[in-house]
């Protein structure tokens, strides 16, 4: 992740707390003056992998997800403090929609189901002829579950993009998306 940020733009210059972020970088090791703004932007970036379903980090389970995106950008022991996480809060609430939230949803189910076949153990069960079939049964079913789950992510990304033409104005294209 080393050398890949989001930058601050001049869209969140005027949002409270991204301002706040973007403000108090006053300078750090390679931005001796905070020209650069390099932790505002790693502060941004952990914003959107945490947050955003389409970061590349949006497969990783919830718990995992945060403690990945902090490992990428960050030195060792740093932790979100108030305005970061006030940040968060209000990157969700501008970015939410019922897609997104269904597509976390789904995520998260399909990570249950996951974890359903990690631990599953047919000595364990009662009628292991049953526990067998059974999931040979839920297995012949994943292939619908992942493109399901495929079509609702591109569909979410058509969107975001089909949202982001119409709210900056700009068409988007792989340098401002």
């Amino acid at each position: 992740m080393d050398g890949v940020y989001a930058l601050p733009n001049p869209e969140l210059r005027n949002i409270e707390p991204f301002a706040e972020i973007i403000r108090r970088d006053r300078g750090s090791k390679n931005d001796s003056q905070g020209r650069k703004k390099l932790i505002a932007s790693k502060e941004l970036s952990y914003i959107f992998h945490v947050e955003d379903p389409l970061s590349p980090y949006a497969t990783y389970d919830e718990d995992q997800r945060e403690q990945a995106v902090i490992e990428g950008l960050f030195e060792k022991d740093w932790k979100p403090d108030q305005v970061v996480l006030e940040a968060r809060k209000k990157y969700v609430e501008l970015t939410e929609t019922q897609a997104i939230r269904l597509l976390k949803s789904a995520r998260k189910s399909v990570n249950n189901m996951v974890d359903y076949f990690d631990t599953f153990n047919i000595d364990n069960s009662e009628d292991p002829g049953k526990a067998v079939k059974d999931l040979i049964a839920n297995i012949d079913k994943l292939d619908h579950v992942i493109d399901g789950l495929e079509k609702l992510e591109e569909r979410v990304q058509k969107k975001n993009q089909e949202d982001k033409h119409i709210k900056r104005g700009v068409k988007a294209t792989k340098y401002n998306t």
